[in-house]
């Protein structure tokens, strides 16, 4: 697949039921990260100043995404002098605005994370609160179909499990985990669910989460929950040179290098794939054992090349 190439995740996700039907999806915003709020931006410009203008220029050069929240746009910045077509109007605030997001996004990070694992910690510890909304979320939407793969991605990975595991209702066949850390304690109780999918990449620095919050996972063959009382389908796989940040590709949000946005296409590609079959287990394993790009280490794990894979 070329740069060119657009793979609709979307689409292939919604293939995934048997009906053709659109997915249910969750919604479930961060807001406990940094995110900049049009009215504080009069701090900037004072009241009387064009604070909405500014603020729609932030989004429209891509350093803040729709709900105001800190892109890597923005993390790329190193200098005021690299914000990007900024008005007349506004020039004599470049320092300020570039201040001010600095500091905002580091007010954030020294309440959530410091040297170590602080703020996975404290994301974990609000796990309750997180799975009481996604149950709420669940409670006022839209009825849910029967065997459901749920796909969760980094934070919401715990939260989600300990949901399912309080509707134990819940018709969860299988969970595909994306670079998400789960707290070490955490127990599959939903015995709807068959199959736990772990995928991780391998320069994805929540794989250290994982090391130290589940101490034996290496041991274990990658397993998140080697101690389950019950058959549970447990797969794990490394997707080789993929970051926190390249498990899925945005069209609207690419970033300058061809090479990550290939690589991100092709993740896309892939974890679409082993999320369409992760409800019949014989198919996902037949298409990892057979698949050129994909080999087993001696714990278990697949490790994927995903320049290799065959689809």
């Amino acid at each position: 697949m070329g740069t060119g190439d657009i793979f609709n995740f979307q689409n292939a996700l919604a293939e995934a039921d048997p009906l053709n039907e659109d997915f249910t999806l969750i919604p479930l915003y961060k807001d406990n990260f940094p995110i900049v709020h049009e009215a504080e931006l009069g701090r900037i410009v004072g009241l009387t100043g064009d604070y909405h203008g500014l603020y729609d220029y932030l989004e429209q050069e891509g350093y803040i995404d729709e709900n105001g929240m800190l892109t890597e746009q923005f993390y790329r910045l190193t200098d005021s002098i690299e914000l990007s077509n900024l008005p007349l109007d506004f020039e004599i605030y470049r320092d300020d605005i570039y201040s001010y997001l600095k500091d905002l996004n580091r007010a954030w990070f020294d309440d959530n994370i410091n040297d170590k694992f602080k703020g996975m910690e404290e994301w974990l510890n609000k796990s309750e609160s997180v799975a009481l909304e996604i149950l709420r979320q669940i409670d006022y939407g839209n009825p849910l179909p029967t065997d459901i793969t749920a796909m969760c991605y980094s934070g919401g990975g715990d939260p989600f499990i300990l949901a399912a595991n309080t509707w134990i209702n819940l018709d969860i066949k299988s969970v595909v985990l994306v670079g998400a850390p789960i707290r070490e304690s955490r127990e599959i109780k939903n015995s709807n669910i068959e199959t736990i999918i772990n995928i991780m990449g391998e320069n994805d620095r929540g794989r250290k989460f994982n090391d130290w919050l589940r101490r034996n996972i290496e041991t274990d063959g990658w397993k998140l929950f080697p101690d389950t009382s019950r058959p549970l389908n447990q797969i794990a796989i490394e997707l080789k040179g993929v970051r926190h940040t390249d498990y899925f590709y945005d069209p609207y949000s690419s970033c300058d290098d061809p090479d990550i946005n290939e690589l991100r296409q092709k993740a896309t590609r892939f974890i679409a794939e082993v999320t369409h079959r992760a409800n019949e287990i014989a198919s996902l394993r037949d298409f990892l054992d057979r698949n050129p790009g994909v080999n087993k280490d001696d714990t278990g794990k697949y490790i994927v090349d995903l320049d290799k894979v065959e689809f």
